[in-house]
């Protein structure tokens, strides 16, 4: 990854995430490579938790809302997405990340969601690959929270000083854990 810029002088407070990032990066660049080679679907592109609309009687997701990054992508970007808002329970911008842990049953019932729906779609090179697809969508997600917080919050909208760092530190942790749980989620894709 490139040197980050640092107009806002936040990089020395930021560095210690830069090289979180930087290591997750190593880590998940070859099934990045693979993801990107996978055939394009018809996908959100966004297809995080708040993104749906539940019944409130059943629980059964009745909508799926924000269809303007609809767009050919890979279905594993969408399963990624998921997983790092219907696995995980704690708060966004956490400070505590030793409270950050994957919820298991949730992850497998995402997985096994996706499998079953997505079945065509789903090639056995996909599910291979589905293990890394939570913590590739993570870490997008906190390089995005810490550029943001580089540049001196342009894009994401703060309540409190530092929210973006906060944001990036969680997240990247985020993406540590679900890194961590690759073995259960091949499991469940195969299952």
């Amino acid at each position: 990854l490139p040197q980050p810029a640092d107009p806002m002088r936040r990089r020395a407070e930021s560095a210690a995430c830069v090289a979180v990032a930087r290591r997750l990066h190593r880590l998940v660049r070859p099934g990045a490579a693979e993801i990107a080679a996978l055939p394009r679907v018809a996908a959100h592109n966004d297809a995080k938790v708040a993104n749906l609309r539940f019944d409130a009687l059943s629980g059964v997701v009745r909508h799926v809302v924000d269809l303007d990054t609809t767009m050919p992508g890979s279905m594993l970007f969408d399963i990624g997405e998921l997983l790092r808002t219907a696995a995980i329970d704690a708060d966004e911008d956490t400070a505590d990340l030793d409270s950050i842990r994957v919820h298991m049953d949730r992850a497998e019932a995402v997985v096994v969601a996706f499998s079953q729906g997505a079945q065509r779609a789903l090639d056995a090179d996909g599910r291979r690959l589905l293990p890394i697809a939570g913590p590739l969508m993570t870490l997008e997600n906190a390089t995005r929270f810490l550029t943001d917080h580089l540049e001196g919050d342009p894009y994401y909208a703060i309540a409190y000083e530092g929210q973006n760092l906060a944001r990036a530190r969680a997240q990247l942790r985020v993406a540590e854990v679900l890194f961590d749980a690759r073995d259960v989620i091949a499991a469940a894709a195969f299952g």
